[in-house]
């Protein structure tokens, strides 16, 4: 393969991730309009719904900052290396935290 044509793939493939971002909130965005108008006192768990794609682009994007943030504190693993199973897990976990930020949304429209 081309390395011209690797590079172009590598860009679409991080564009698709990024445009999970704003179709999150054109989801989540009116669920959580029509819960605040119909209980204001909901306003803790739709912050929680707002911030759900920060958690999902670290794990996405930037999964050697939290690698880093996780063993940053054990004096053994000073010389760890993140492997591609904790970059894999990491993306699924970005994908489930989507999904978990909209089936929360949906939950607390449907609860009040």
């Amino acid at each position: 393969m081309c390395l011209k044509e690797q590079e172009r793939r590598e860009k679409r493939s991080r564009l698709i991730k990024l445009i999970l971002i704003p179709l999150y909130y054109i989801i989540v965005i009116p669920i959580c309009v029509l819960t605040l108008i119909n209980e204001p006192e909901t306003w803790l768990p739709i912050i929680i719904v707002a911030a759900v794609p920060v958690l999902y682009y670290l794990s996405v994007f930037k999964a050697d900052l939290l690698f880093e943030l996780e063993y940053m504190l054990n004096p053994n693993l000073s010389h760890a290396e993140p492997s591609d199973w904790y970059y894999f897990c990491n993306q699924i976990g970005g994908y489930v935290i989507l999904l978990f930020g909209i089936g929360f949304a949906i939950y607390i429209h449907c609860i009040s």
